[in-house]
């Protein structure tokens, strides 16, 4: 894997690779919980959150993939949905995108 190719300026964050001119990360320790990062501009721009990564038509969504495949960070990550997604469609749809991952 080639590294990133947009400036990133959090230390915390787990660099998942490069997909169409978008960096993608997994920040486990982002202020509202862990999150999903796509870095894509110049000026630093960028999008975040786990629930955007739902999204199948989100560059985050990749991401979101990505970082569910990594033990550690899906446990973070189902943690974070176990307590503030539990009872809402969001942690069905995050279930189901576990098990297509896990299905490759």
């Amino acid at each position: 894997m080639t590294g990133p190719i947009h400036e990133h300026d959090c230390d915390e964050c787990k660099y998942l690779g490069t997909v169409n001119q978008n960096d993608l990360y997994f920040c486990p320790n982002d202020l509202g919980g862990p999150t999903v990062i796509c870095r894509y501009g110049k000026a630093g721009d960028y999008r975040s959150g786990l629930v955007f990564g739902l999204d199948k038509d989100s560059p985050l969504h990749e991401a979101l993939k990505r970082a569910l495949k990594v033990m550690e960070y899906r446990r973070i990550i189902l943690k974070h949905f176990d307590k503030y997604e539990r009872e809402t469609t969001r942690w069905c749809a995050l279930l189901n995108l576990i098990a297509e991952v896990d299905l490759g």
